[in-house]
């Protein structure tokens, strides 16, 4: 399971998945990181949107690191999906 939320729910569900066994114990690691800085993120996107050759605007670039929550994984795959069908710029 990957999952970005911090909350103590996802806490519980990684403690029931690791189990009292030893064997199972084993096979569950929960692996902490810390969140994307908006800045890092929006000259990632920024920059992948100029090699892609996309015209991508501001405000929907600010939308996507507003909603990513510092998750540039999901940044990329949002901005993926709002990008599908536009027109590429040629060099």
């Amino acid at each position: 399971m990957l999952s970005t939320d911090s909350s103590s729910t996802v806490h519980h569900l990684v403690e029931a998945l690791r189990g009292s066994e030893p064997s199972q114990q084993m096979f569950v690691a929960e692996i902490k990181t810390n969140a994307v800085a908006d800045t890092f993120m929006r000259g990632c996107l920024r920059d992948i949107c100029r090699k892609e050759g996309l015209d991508v605007d501001a405000d929907s670039l600010e939308s996507l690191v507003a909603t990513a929550n510092g998750d540039l994984r999901h940044a990329l795959m949002a901005l993926q999906f709002q990008t599908i069908g536009l027109p590429r710029r040629h060099a």
